[in-house]
């Protein structure tokens, strides 16, 4: 169908496929992910965890085993390869699929941590096939950089705090061209 908006309930991240094809990280209020023709609104498709068909229903937080999604699904960020990255921050995991919503592999993240999750944004580096892998930790307050193909954690850095380097409440983060690292906090992070 078209896009419904009583259907999708805060979006928390929309990026684009190679071809063209929106993906949305649909998690604030919804479970999952869905795609849609960028041209007509129309929904391609939708799924939740493990690539099964979703459920909107309220689930307990902390649970990388969850059967669903927990809320907010707050990243769907593709890579070069064909792999989209979904972070399911309350769970603590990020889930991997190919671009149809094939499941393909689960990573736990913090996985006790607690208040709003670990996984909450991803950013690739800016060489030709992405090696490293930035995920910012809101919770923890902190980013976790990744080899990308063994999915390996070389090492994280930052820390909570308001000095240059520490972060209170990390929440979005990008490369640019110079494969600088760029992030926002949120709530009092100003």
């Amino acid at each position: 169908g078209s896009l419904d908006t009583n259907n999708v309930r805060g979006v928390a991240a929309i990026r684009f496929l190679p071809d063209g094809t929106l993906v949305a990280a649909d998690g604030y209020g919804n479970h999952r992910v869905s795609e849609w023709n960028p041209t007509t609104m129309k929904n391609i498709r939708i799924w939740g965890a493990y690539g099964k068909p979703p459920s909107d229903a309220p689930i307990p937080h902390y649970n990388v085993d969850s059967p669903q999604f927990g809320n907010p699904v707050h990243c769907a960020q593709p890579s070069v390869d064909g792999i989209l990255y979904v972070c399911d921050r309350t769970n603590n995991r990020i889930q991997t699929f190919k671009f149809d919503g094939t499941y393909l592999h689960q990573y736990n993240l913090e996985p006790n941590s607690k208040g709003d999750g670990a996984p909450w944004e991803i950013a690739m580096s800016t060489d030709a096939a992405q090696k490293y892998m930035y995920v910012s930790d809101g919770t923890n307050e902190k980013i976790h950089v990744f080899d990308r193909a063994s999915m390996k954690e070389l090492y994280s850095f930052g820390g909570g705090g308001r000095t240059p380097g520490e972060w209170y409440a990390v929440h979005s983060i990008v490369t640019d061209s110079k494969g600088n690292i760029l992030t926002t906090e949120t709530y009092r992070g100003q």
